[in-house]
């Protein structure tokens, strides 16, 4: 269809179409030049006063003052009287920065609240504001809210010589969190540095305990943490277990960890097939976080006192084999390389769906021996088909390796159904008629649990014989596996 020039219309038929029109459409029309204003305008005029009260709003949003002066008159009244009308005009006007209508709503009634202006970083009308004697935001402090909300420039304002001494840079609030806490918890790094640059003091408590750098560590703001650093906070405060644990708790918010539980759960209860390895990459400012500590000297030997896990544990559960390959480069956290944790769990216990991660903590000399060689057990539970081929290269004789009811890891994969763990261990020479502690067979395991048309069928080919068990596996020995089982299962919820 051929464009056509609104105005080489009559402008009979210009005005009928501007009347049936919504209103914020008409009255962003007549912005647009002269002639538009003078054809719409007296139809602006017109409008009911439902329809101005819409064009002031829409006015309001997008801090368009001049659109006012004309039905302003007729809007005095509904100002004056309705509150919650000339509070969201405030609101509107605030958050756009139309001070015009601040003003005048002000002048009509409005409480000069900060919180809208100051989440937009709206400077002027805060300025505004703070003239007409506004001096709190919903309680706090204005230097907190736009530290919290990112304000770079009322930050700058507030503590600028204008009005010095009126704002203090190392407030608190009850909770004793002062604004560069606030600023370091949400990764404002521009806000940090403007603080800093005014004196803030990087080091203080608040009343949970924690620091700036401490805040934004567990927040994965890398660049909030290295301007703190810069700024001289204190690095000993900040294990790097910490950001790990954090980490660890945030795949319902981070959609790259929340995929990455996902398949670990789908793992844990045999949905999925044989799978490459599920290696993962931690989100970029945890990456960032995690090396700007680790390169100021941060303390990477706490454990957990509720997990009973280590820096080391944890990096191993996230995957992320370049973030385990700088911490394996801190002497420290060698101590931990074969410790036996909660169930008697070592950190390579927890690389059973990562074979990369797997192959760097045995080079690191990571010892199967420590226990007993579980993470071969767990890699063929959990389908981790990489770190199996690691484990088998690696340590062919400790194959045979039990759990505490006496089963092997062919015997685990007879059990999960997985063909292929099963043949890599039969083909390294696995012990195809290892009887577990009532003397149930690998292929016993396949019968009873329905895979006899895949790894039963491989077993027998291969010479296994069925078991002849007898009895219940011993209460206690049976605890101390589905005491595994469960650590490990929670490990996989987020």
């Amino acid at each position: 269809m051929p464009s056509f020039r609104l105005f080489n219309l009559p402008n009979e038929l210009i005005v009928a179409i501007l009347k049936a029109s919504e209103k914020p459409d008409l009255a962003a029309f007549i912005r647009t030049s002269h002639l538009s204003w003078d054809i719409g305008h007296p139809i602006l005029y017109a409008l009911t006063l439902e329809e101005k009260k819409q064009v002031f709003l829409w006015a309001a949003r997008h801090n368009q003052p001049g659109l006012v002066q004309y039905i302003i008159n007729d809007l005095v009244p509904v100002l004056k009287k309705d509150a919650e009308y000339r509070r969201n005009a405030f609101r509107l006007a605030s958050t756009s920065g139309c001070i015009q209508i601040v003003g005048i709503a002000l002048d009509h009634g409005a409480d000069p609240d900060l919180a809208k202006a100051i989440g937009a970083d709206q400077l002027e009308v805060v300025q505004l504001l703070l003239s007409r004697g506004a001096r709190v935001v919903n309680g706090r402090n204005p230097l907190h809210f736009a530290a919290s909300y990112g304000a770079k420039k009322v930050v700058e304002y507030l503590l600028s010589p204008n009005i010095a001494g009126v704002f203090d840079v190392d407030s608190h609030d009850d909770q004793y969190n002062t604004p560069l806490l606030k600023a370091a918890r949400y990764g404002h790094t521009d806000v940090i540095k403007v603080l800093l640059a005014h004196k803030a003091g990087p080091n203080f408590i608040n009343e949970v305990d924690e620091t700036a750098l401490l805040a934004a560590s567990k927040g994965g703001h890398g660049a909030a943490v290295k301007a703190l650093l810069d700024g001289g906070a204190n690095v000993n405060g900040v294990p790097v277990i910490s950001v790990l644990v954090d980490l660890s708790e945030q795949a319902d918010t981070n959609p790259l960890l929340a995929t990455f539980y996902e398949l670990l759960e789908k793992k844990a209860f045999g949905t999925l097939d044989v799978r490459p390895d599920m290696e993962t990459q931690l989100p970029a400012g945890y990456r960032a976080t995690i090396r700007a500590l680790l390169d100021r000297g941060a303390d990477i030997t706490k454990v957990n006192y509720f997990t009973g896990l280590s820096a080391l544990d944890y990096a191993t559960i996230l995957g992320d084999p370049e973030v385990l390959r700088w911490i394996l480069a801190h002497p420290p956290a060698k101590c931990h390389l074969n410790r036996e944790g909660k169930h008697g769990l070592a950190p390579l216990s927890y690389a059973t769906t990562n074979g990369a991660v797997c192959k760097l903590l045995l080079d690191a000399g990571a010892s199967v021996a420590v226990d007993k060689n579980l993470a071969l057990i767990l890699a063929a539970k959990y389908r981790g088909k990489g770190a199996a081929e690691v484990l088998i290269a690696r340590r062919p004789q400790h194959i045979d390796c039990t759990n505490s009811i006496g089963q092997t890891a062919l015997a685990m994969a007879a059990m999960e159904g997985n063909k292929e763990i099963a043949q890599m261990l039969i083909k390294a020479g696995a012990d195809l008629n290892k009887p577990d502690c009532i003397g149930q067979t690998p292929l016993g395991h396949a019968v009873a649990n329905e895979y006899d048309d895949e790894v039963a069928s491989l077993l027998r080919q291969a010479g296994a014989r069925p078991g002849k068990p007898s009895g219940e596996y011993p209460e206690d020995r049976l605890h101390l596996w589905e005491d595994i089982v469960e650590a490990m299962r929670q490990l996989d919820e987020p």
